[in-house]
């Protein structure tokens, strides 16, 4: 969870806003607009829904650059072309009054209840009514200065303001009254940039900004500016104290800077966005609100500070430690704090990385991040999870009865409680538990319900930790299956399933007259899976194939028992082999009264040439089928 210093409010708006300016923590007006039309917004709670006013009665606004409120209800707006409005219900209704110039406005303020004051380009008016009408002073000139212009105007008091701007084109000038106006005198510093704001939170303490970034503070009423640095270079446009102590500057690419020690040091926001804001306002310490352009309003209820705080999730096997780390993005002055939910598992309660453990369920723990104001906490979870999945080695053939036999070698290690072993079912894909095996016991299965001879088997393991969590099922191993056919002559023509499961080098191809003596005739590569005997001798013959991994299979924890790296296919024979034979009879009638007269019929499969009968009186037959 976070807590984001500063968050944009949504307007509707999608021009750009010049100034904002806040008569308490909920009522706020911002100005803005285009090169020809202008607006004004304002807002009765914080900022959560904004009203839009876009005339002067039936008129619309030219576009406004400057916004002040003497109280909740009379208000000023200035912009192009030299107009002022003036508002006496809070917004509501607008009028335009006579400024007597058609220079554009960059500022107005009103530090007495009737007297204020504007200024733009090379004009400076006051007003000591209210605004019905208005007076010009001329502005002082520079020298050796030309296209002088004036951004703005403050007042500290009544009598005692500054009027401020650019000459030159980029340099900047600092001029002082002290007769409200009357006249105006150039202060001894001007700067290498243009002043495009200033404020006085008392009437010594000063405070200027303007473009590459220059911050230029004054403790006697501008009779001396000392340059501050804030590592920022790209233009400032507004600043703001909220006291002598705490104050804000805003400018390019979404910049916020604050200074709580009468800006002998800025640090710089997060904001989250690179638009140019143009000017702030903040009716506490921890309420501000930013104007800048598309349409951007900001707003802060924490002083603008920003505490990031994430942990996150982490997963161990069953019985394991987790290792917690609350991470902390964080750009205030405070040490941080942290507390964490108390819980039997956790080796701190108070660090910002704990270990939890041992673990054999999921567990949650809460952390709490504190600045001694700002508090914020985040959840994390600590997942136990199944151990990794174990590999299938090899899956061997019994030499004896056929079976498959799955061997493994346990290179998994941790907790593990058994092995489960899967067969792949009659539907491809879904495999069927077959089996167990205890994790102390050597990685060997035999699967005593197959058998190679009737088809192939594709299997898959799995293994269950003592938390009870199963692993994925590794990847399948499936055995080969052969094929005989007759081909041109006395050719015979194999063809093979491929072993899956492991990288299969060649083939190895054997033949014999039975199923015991049996030698190798030939090999074929990996890629191949077929052979053909183009030279086999007559009759009856059987033949399987054979793989042989580089890799010896030793899945005896102990020790090294028995070698497993070999795999075979069922036995297939070419079709001129006598089928083995099994008896069999049925016998008609099964039950009636002395004398009985039954009749026997041979079942015998197989091809038998001779048949002896031996039945319960003692007498015996050699016909196939005696009654």
């Amino acid at each position: 969870m976070a807590q984001v210093g500063w968050s944009a409010l949504n307007t509707t708006y999608t021009g750009n806003f010049k100034d904002v300016h806040f008569v308490s923590s909920t009522v706020g007006f911002a100005v803005g607009g285009n090169n020809s039309t202008g607006v004004i917004y304002r807002t009765n709670n914080g900022g959560t829904t904004w009203t839009a006013t876009t005339t002067a009665g039936s008129v619309a606004f030219s576009s406004l650059e400057s916004v002040w409120f003497t109280g909740t209800s009379t208000g000023y707006a200035a912009g192009n072309n030299g107009k002022i409005y003036k508002t006496t219900n809070g917004g509501v209704a607008w009028t335009l009054l006579t400024s007597g110039t058609s220079t554009g406005l960059k500022s107005i303020q009103f530090p007495g209840g009737t007297t204020g004051y504007a200024a733009g380009g090379t004009v400076m008016l006051k007003t000591i009514n209210s605004g019905s009408t208005w007076t010009s002073t001329a502005l002082p000139a520079i020298p050796g200065g030309q296209n002088t212009v004036a951004h703005g105007v403050f007042f500290s008091t009544v009598s005692t303001g500054y009027s401020y701007g650019s000459y030159n084109f980029f340099q900047g000038w600092i001029n002082k009254t002290t007769n409200g106006g009357t006249t105006w005198s150039m202060l001894p510093y001007t700067t290498a940039a243009a002043i495009n704001d200033i404020v006085f939170p008392s009437t010594s303490m000063g405070y200027a900004v303007g473009n590459a970034g220059g911050i230029y503070a004054t403790t006697n009423s501008g009779g001396n500016w000392s340059m501050k640095t804030s590592g920022f270079t790209g233009d400032l446009h507004g600043v703001y104290f909220v006291n002598t102590i705490v104050g804000f500057a805003v400018g390019d690419s979404g910049v916020i800077l604050k200074t709580t020690n009468s800006g002998l040091t800025w640090v710089r926001q997060i904001t989250n966005v690179q638009n140019t804001l143009q000017d702030i306002s903040a009716p506490s310490s921890t309420i501000a609100y930013v104007a800048g352009d598309n349409n951007k309003i900001l707003k802060t209820v924490s002083g603008g500070i920003t505490l990031l705080v994430n942990v996150p999730d982490e997963s161990v096997y069953c019985n394991g430690y987790a290792n917690l780390h609350a991470n902390t993005v964080y750009d205030g002055l405070s040490t941080l704090t942290f507390t964490w939910n108390a819980s039997p598992y956790l080796s701190s309660t108070t660090s910002a990385m704990v270990t939890a453990g041992p673990l054999t369920v999921d567990e949650s723990f809460i952390v709490t991040v504190s600045d001694g104001s700002l508090n914020q906490s985040d959840t994390v979870v600590a997942y136990v999870i199944p151990l990794p999945t174990d590999s299938i080695c090899i899956v061997a053939v019994d030499s004896t009865t056929d079976y498959p036999v799955l061997v493994f070698e346990k290179h998994i290690t941790g907790p593990i409680d058994y092995y489960k072993v899967f067969r792949e079912s009659n539907v491809a894909g879904i495999y069927d538990s077959i089996g167990f095996l205890p994790a102390d016991s050597a990685g060997v299965f035999i699967d005593s319900n197959a058998n190679v001879q009737v088809r192939q088997y594709s299997y898959k393991i799995s293994n269950v930790d003592s938390c009870g969590n199963e692993s994925l099922l590794s990847a399948p191993h499936k055995t080969m299956h052969l094929q005989v056919n007759a081909g041109a002559g006395t050719t015979w023509n194999l063809l093979w399933t491929p072993y899956e499961g492991v990288f299969v080098q060649s083939y190895e191809i054997w033949r014999g007259t039975d199923t015991i003596s049996m030698s190798l005739i030939g090999t074929v590569p990996g890629s191949n899976v077929s052979y053909s005997d183009l030279t086999p001798p007559s009759g009856g013959l059987y033949y399987f194939v054979r793989i042989v991994s580089a890799y010896i299979c030793q899945p005896y924890n102990f020790k090294a028992n028995t070698n497993y790296h070999t795999s075979r296919s069922n036995h297939a024979n070419n079709g001129l082999v006598n089928p083995g034979m099994n008896a069999g009879f049925s016998a008609t009638p099964l039950s009636g009264n002395s004398p009985l007269n039954v009749q026997f019929t041979d079942a015998t499969s197989g091809v038998p040439i001779t048949w002896k009968w031996y039945f319960g009186d003692g007498n015996t037959s050699t016909l196939q089928s005696p009654s």
